[in-house]
């Protein structure tokens, strides 16, 4: 549990899955094992594994024409604290019915703006809960030890458990005399090198903030690093996150433009004779927003429904994430809220507006936002000296940099006023490092939560780095399929070769156009399930959810 300080004997035990590779190891063409980070923090490495690991390896493996690419093992593994990893972090003492009540609540609240009692409610909220989640019962209490240092130290343990397995297998396989020994690669490397095992990974989001942590701890073990959809470390050491949002409005901007040149009646939101621009399905857009702040939608039913604005504020950050799928839902589901009709958009909030027995429920949990909370809070800055006036400076200030989203970016920042507990170990610099191997990272043009800004930021303190830039909207490069993008990751974990400074890639789609196309191939089929199951992890679609990465 405790990697340095030696403040307890205890220990975590970590839930890994491994989608094997379709080589042995022992087969020229094996290329060892990608660890895949989903993000949050909160997501669930071993449900996104499940859920993915068969298409990520359609897009990273070997063609059949390819002689020199490789095929890899993938490991995705919930991070200490969260998901089947345990202990878990909780902080209503393992209640599931007091932890839904409470969301709920929480979500009917909705942002700052949401009404002139909203601020002060969710304020004492913050604090009810931050503080209490704060007393530890029994020693020693997993919430002291999750900051992503810990997760650094323990993927690092993961890598050389599995160069250790490599070995084993390799020799279980050759003692076969079965075993066809022309398939060895006497060169590869295959032997277990205690100390020395490289790290080949692929972060989303948060998942890069570990990566880049990963590097700065140990650059002498990186061996491919894919940072995709880039944290600025200083940023999220500060918990500003002004950066964050620098370009949640270009993305905005983006499903009106969008819209606009799609037309009627692909999307919902244009007129009919042709005349209609992105300002004006702007227009509407916020004219929607604005009504149901006071005039809520009823939707009668078996299941009677309300739909506020705030439940369609979230819904319209939650299709920022995934554009190419989501706009024309949004779009119908504004449509439709303009008429006075919330049906679609009541079934899609349902699971945020109802309580269920997770025991007896078939959608399986892929977010833990309590270990959202005391990993972002221990990870940063202590800042329980602001008060109210500060925070609201500050809330303030994000919705200046985005109205759309900014209050409800600001929230996460609150809970940490209200969280004084800090980790017994956690890193914050030095950045500046020299990794092993030169890292890629890539960045949308237009990514709501992680600019492409930040990337390059990155880039300057991870030397010899290069940033790949893709022209998409959406978070991170699974929110849009890009055959170029797709190709470059290949190259990368397959050779280590990067692509050329400033290269751009093109998205090979655009919102509007799922759909329409018969002729789609499989790859970019699956392409899009993994973006859904990405979206799904790494979003945890609630009012106060603040890393939504």
């Amino acid at each position: 549990m405790d990697h340095w300080n030696g403040t307890t004997n205890a220990t975590v035990t970590l839930a890994l899955i491994r989608k094997p590779a379709a080589v042995p190891v022992t087969h020229p063409k094996y290329g060892g094992a990608i660890i895949l980070q989903p993000g949050g923090p909160g997501a669930h490495g071993v449900q996104f594994g499940l859920r993915v690991g068969e298409q990520i390896s359609s897009l990273l493996d070997a063609h059949e024409d390819d002689d020199k690419g490789k095929h890899f093992d993938l490991i995705s593994f919930d991070p200490r604290g969260i998901g089947l990893s345990t202990p878990r972090v909780a902080c209503f003492q393992g209640n599931p019915i007091l932890e839904q009540v409470w969301g709920i609540r929480d979500w009917e609240l909705g942002s700052f703006s949401a009404s002139d009692i909203a601020f002060g409610r969710l304020w004492a909220m913050s604090r009810a809960k931050g503080e209490s989640c704060t007393i530890i019962t029994d020693e020693p209490d997993i919430k002291r030890y999750v900051t992503t240092a810990y997760v650094a130290r323990d993927i690092l343990e993961i890598i050389e458990k599995h160069g250790e397995w490599r070995e084993k297998e390799a020799t279980r396989l050759l003692a076969n005399k079965y075993h066809d020994t022309r398939e060895v690669d006497r060169s590869s490397q295959i032997n277990y090198r205690p100390g020395q095992e490289k790290l080949l990974y692929w972060g989303f989001s948060y998942g890069t903030y570990i990566g880049s942590t990963f590097a700065a701890m140990y650059p002498d073990r990186v061996g491919r690093l894919v940072l995709d959809g880039v944290v600025d470390v200083i940023d999220n050491l500060q918990i500003t996150w002004y950066t964050d949002l620098v370009d949640t409005e270009k993305t905005m901007d983006s499903f009106y433009h969008y819209c606009a040149e799609a037309g009627y009646p692909t999307c919902a939101l244009t007129n009919p004779d042709g005349n209609t621009n992105a300002t004006h399905v702007k227009q509407r857009t916020l004219a929607v927003i604005e009504k149901l702040r006071y005039d809520p939608v009823a939707v009668i039913g078996p299941n009677p429904e309300v739909i506020t604005s705030n439940d369609l504020r979230m819904l319209i950050f939650s299709s920022l994430y995934k554009p190419v799928k989501m706009f024309p839902v949004l779009a119908n589901t504004l449509a439709d809220l303009e008429k006075g009709n919330g049906s679609s958009a009541a079934q899609m909030l349902r699971p945020y507006h109802s309580m269920e027995c997770r025991a007896a429920s078939s959608v399986e949990r892929v977010f833990d936002l309590d270990a959202q909370t005391v990993i972002t809070c221990t990870d940063g800055d202590d800042l329980t000296s602001m008060d109210r006036t500060d925070f609201e400076s500050f809330a303030t200030r994000l919705m200046e940099i985005s109205p759309t989203i900014g209050d409800i970016w600001a929230a996460i920042r609150m809970h940490c006023i209200h969280y004084p507990l800090r980790s017994q170990y956690r890193y914050a610099g030095p950045w500046e490092v020299s990794p092993a191997q030169p890292i890629l990272l890539i960045g949308n043009t237009a990514d709501p939560v992680t600019p492409l800004v930040n990337a390059f930021k990155m880039a300057d303190r991870l030397k010899d780095s290069v940033v790949l830039v893709q022209d998409s909207p959406g978070h991170a490069t699974l929110a849009a399929y890009s055959k170029c993008t797709t190709q470059y990751v290949r190259q990368y974990f397959t050779t280590g070769k990067l692509p050329q400074h400033n290269t751009t890639c093109q998205s090979d789609e655009n919102p509007f156009e799922f759909g329409q196309d018969a002729l789609r191939t499989a790859a970019h089929t699956q392409h899009m399930e993994i973006a859904e199951a990405f979206t799904n992890y790494g979003l945890g679609l609630h009012a106060q959810v603040g890393h939504m990465n």
